[in-house]
């Protein structure tokens, strides 16, 4: 830790730890929401947003899990918590952007 700030790759070890310690204290009717959209599947994304995309994810997660595989000695949750970073910020974006990620179907 320097200084008095967690970085990046700390805070989603303990975001990580705490959901490992309590894995059934959820809100389930948020999750069941959750199982019931239906969302694109690559093929269905834009060619190029889903480079970006993918570009995005493969960097985030290098970056994050670096320090990560050193404190954790399970690495699943602390992969499920880069995911997690991911869908919420292109959760946000998607907010922002306003405007669909995927292309129209081919008639």
């Amino acid at each position: 830790m320097a200084g008095d700030k967690l970085t990046g790759s700390e805070k989603a070890a303990l975001l990580a730890h705490v959901d490992l310690l309590n894995p059934d204290d959820y809100d389930k009717e948020f999750y069941e929401a959750l199982k019931s959209i239906k969302f694109p599947g690559p093929d269905n994304v834009d060619d190029r947003l889903r480079r970006a995309i993918k570009k995005f994810v493969t960097e985030d997660f290098t970056e994050t899990i670096g320090g990560l595989l050193a404190i954790e000695d399970r690495p699943i949750p602390a992969i499920m918590a880069i995911i997690t970073s991911c869908l919420l910020r292109g959760y946000e974006l998607g907010r922002k952007l306003r405007r669909p990620l995927t292309t129209p179907p081919d008639f």
